[in-house]
C-alpha cells in the first residue's frame, strides 16, 4: 500500500510540472509575439500562444485519468487481496527479539488470548509443550541468517486445546540490509494434520494386527509342519505316507496364504524391498518348477520348462521375488488347466535390453478380455466358483504385478476364452562381474558329527519345545529346554553353551531382553562370545533387520523348515 500511495505522490508532482511547463511555454509564446508581430500573423501567434499548451495540458490530463483509474482499480485489488489473506489466515509480526508486535484477529482469536495480551509477548505463549526445543533453535537460526523458515508448528491455545499451522515466516529488512522484524504468515492446517495422525495410527493398528495373527498362526503351524516332517522320515507305507503328505501340503498352503497376506500388507505400505544377490537363476527355477510336479501329476497336467542357449549362469537379481511371481503363475496355470492338457514355462535372456523374458503358458479355461485387467486386481477372481471350486484368495496376481514393478519389470497376459492364457514376466537383470551364485555355497551337513554341541533354547510352546529337541537331538546335540527368557538367563550365568535359540514372545521375560542381558553378562564376566539367534514366529518386513540391529548374531522365523534350522546352525558354530 506504501507503495501505492508513493505512486499517487509521483503523479501529483508530474501535474504540477506539467503545468509549469505550460505557463512557461505561454510566456515563452508571448515574448514572441511581441519580437515577431510584424513578420507573423497575429492570428496565427494567437492560436500557437493559447492552443498548444492547452493541448499539452489536456493530453496529459487525459493519460494521468487512465492511469488513476487503473491504480484506483489496482488499490481495490490489493485491498480484497490484503483482506481475504488477513481473514483467512494468522498474521503476526515480531521485532528482532521475538517481541510480538502485531496480530491480526484470526491470530488472537485461535490462540484465546486478546490481541492487546499478545502484544509484548513471545509466541511461546502459545508454544505447545511437546515441541523439542531443537526444533525452534533450528527456527531461529535460518531466520537470523536472513532466510525463509517454513514448516508446520504445534501450538496449544489458552484452554489447552492443540492446533496445528503451516508457518511462513519472513525476515524484514532496512535500507541497509538489517533484519528490522519478522512477519508470519500462517494457516490452519489441524484437521489435516488430524487426519494424516488417524491414517497413521490405523495404519499402525493394522500392522499390529498383521504381526499379532502371523505370530499366533505361525507357532501351531511350527509344530504342525515340523512334527510332519519327522513323521516322513520314519513312515514308509505308502498310505500312511499319502495322509501326512495331504498334511505337508495343506499345512503349507495355509503358510502360503499368511505370506500373501503379509506381502500384500508390505506392497501396500511400501515396505517391501529387493534384495539382489549373485544367483544361479536357472537352478532356482528348476527348483521352484520341481515343486510343482505334483500337483501337475495329481491332475494328469503336462508340466515342462523351455529355457534359451543364451541364459546365463549367474545373474544379479532378487531370486527369492522371481521365484514367488513364477510359482504364482505356475499355480494358478496347473489350478486351470483340466487333465490332458499343458503347462510350459518359457525361459528366455534378451541380451539386447539385458532382461529376462518368463511365459507362463497354459491351455486351460482362459480369461475373457474384459477381466485381463481387473485379474491384477486384489481379491479378485474371474468367476464367483473360482474362490470355492478352486481355493486361494485372490491375491496372488495382485501380488505378482507389484513384485514385478519393484523388480523394474511388468507382467501383462494374453488370453482368449476357452483357448488358454499367457502370462509375460520381463525383469531387468545384471549380469556377473565375478561374483559367484550364492546357491554354490557348501552343501549344509544333514548332522553335526564329532564333539558333542551344547544348545540352550528358550521356548514357551509345549509342542515346539518338542519339535525343536527331536530336531537338534537327530543333529546330534546336547539340548537344555527352557520355558522363558529368565530362566535362559540364569541357565547362562550357570553353564556354558555353544549356541543360544530365544523365541521372542515368552512370559516373565522376553527373548530380546534376555539376549541383552547375555550380552551384559559377556563384557561384565568377559566370557567368550556366544553365538544367539532369534527362533520366531515375527516375521513381518524389517523385524529379521530388528531384530540383527538389537544384538542377535543371527534370525529364523517360524515355522522352523529343517534345512534352514541346519543352515543357520551351519552359519553360527565354528568347524
Amino acid at each position: 500500500m506504501d507503495t501505492i500511495k508513493a505512486k499517487y505522490g509521483k503523479t501529483q508532482t508530474k501535474r504540477l510540472i506539467v503545468m509549469a511547463l505550460s505557463l512557461t511555454a505561454i510566456l515563452v509564446f508571448g515574448a514572441t509575439m511581441y519580437i515577431y508581430e510584424d513578420v507573423l500573423p497575429s492570428w496565427l501567434l494567437l492560436i500557437v500562444f493559447i492552443f498548444c499548451p492547452v493541448v499539452l495540458f489536456v493530453v496529459f490530463e487525459i493519460h494521468e485519468i487512465g492511469r488513476d483509474d487503473r491504480l484506483t482499480k489496482f488499490e481495490k485489488q490489493y485491498d480484497e487481496l490484503r483482506s481475504l489473506i488477513n481473514e483467512s489466515s494468522y498474521i503476526s509480526r515480531t521485532d528482532r527479539n521475538g517481541t510480538i508486535i502485531y496480530v491480526n484477529e484470526q491470530f488472537a482469536e485461535r490462540s484465546g488470548y486478546s490481541q492487546s495480551e499478545l502484544i509484548g509477548q513471545t509466541h511461546s505463549i502459545v508454544r505447545h509443550p511437546d515441541t523439542p526445543k531443537q526444533f525452534y533453535h533450528t527456527m531461529w537460526r535460518t531466520l537470523i541468517e536472513g532466510k525463509i523458515w517454513r514448516g508446520v508448528v504445534k501450538n496449544r491455545n489458552r484452554l489447552g486445546v492443540t492446533f496445528y499451522v503451516d508457518s511462513t515466516i519472513t525476515p524484514i529488512f532496512d535500507s541497509e540490509g538489517e533484519i528490522i522484524e519478522f512477519m508470519s504468515l500462517r494457516y490452519d492446517v489441524t484437521a489435516l494434520q488430524n487426519a494424516l495422525t488417524s491414517a497413521k495410527e490405523a495404519r499402525d493398528a493394522k500392522d499390529r494386527f498383521l504381526a499379532t495373527m502371523s505370530h499366533e498362526i505361525r507357532t501351531p503351524l511350527n509344530a504342525i509342519l515340523g512334527f510332519v516332517e519327522l513323521l516322513r522320515e520314519r513312515i514308509k507305507e505308502a498310505e500312511l505316507a499319502s495322509y501326512l503328505e495331504t498334511i505337508n501340503r495343506s499345512g503349507h498352503t495355509l503358510l502360503g496364504i499368511i505370506n500373501d497376506i503379509l506381502d500384500f500388507a508390505k506392497i501396500e505400505s511400501g515396505k517391501l524391498e529387493v534384495e539382489s544377490r549373485a544367483c544361479d537363476l536357472r537352478k532356482d527355477i528348476s527348483t521352484t518348477v520341481a515343486l510343482f510336479n505334483v500337483a501337475a501329476d495329481k491332475k494328469n497336467v503336462l508340466l515342462s520348462e523351455v529355457w534359451s542357449d543364451n541364459f546365463p549362469d549367474c545373474l544379479i537379481t532378487d531370486t527369492t521375488r522371481i521365484r514367488q511371481i513364477l510359482g504364482n503363475l505356475l499355480s494358478n496355470a496347473i489350478k486351470f488347466t483340466p487333465s490332458g492338457k499343458r503347462v510350459m514355462l518359457c525361459c528366455a535372456f534378451k541380451e539386447e535390453t539385458k532382461e529376462l523374458e518368463f511365459t507362463v503358458e497354459d491351455e486351460g479355461i482362459g480369461i475373457p478380455e474384459s477381466w485381463q485387467r481387473r485379474v491384477f486386481e486384489a481379491f479378485s477372481q474371474v468367476r464367483a466358483s473360482d474362490a470355492t471350486q478352486q481355493g486361494g484368495t485372490g491375491l496372488g496376481l495382485s501380488i505378482s504385478l507389484q513384485l514385478a514393478k519393484i523388480l523394474g519389470g511388468t507382467l501383462s497376459v494374453v488370453s482368449e476364452e476357452g483357448k488358454g492364457a499367457t502370462f509375460i514376466l520381463t525383469v531387468p537383470v545384471l549380469l556377473c562381474q565375478g561374483e559367484s551364485p550364492s546357491s554354490a555355497a557348501k552343501k549344509t551337513p544333514a548332522s553335526f558329527d564329532g564333539e558333542l554341541r551344547h544348545v540352550l533354547v528358550a521356548e514357551d510352546q509345549a509342542d515346539n519345545q518338542l519339535l525343536i529337541r527331536l530336531l537338534l537331538e537327530k543333529m546330534n546335540f546336547v539340548v537344555q529346554i527352557v520355558e522363558n527368557g529368565k530362566d535362559a538367563v540364569d541357565y547362562y550365568s550357570r553353564e556354558s553353551f555353544d549356541i543360544i535359540l530365544l523365541d521372542e514372545n515368552m512370559p516373565i521375560m522376553s527373548g530380546t531382553k534376555a539376549m541383552l542381558e547375555i550380552r551384559s553378562q559377556e563384557q561384565r564376566w568377559r566370557k567368550k562370545h556366544t553365538p544367539i539367534a532369534s527362533l520366531t514366529a515375527n516375521a513381518i518386513k524389517g523385524d529379521r533387520e530388528r531384530f540383527l540391529k538389537l544384538g542377535f548374531d543371527d534370525y529364523l522365523s517360524k515355522p522352523i523348515i529343517k534345512s534352514e534350522l541346519i543352515a543357520l546352525l551351519t552359519r553360527l558354530l565354528p568347524n
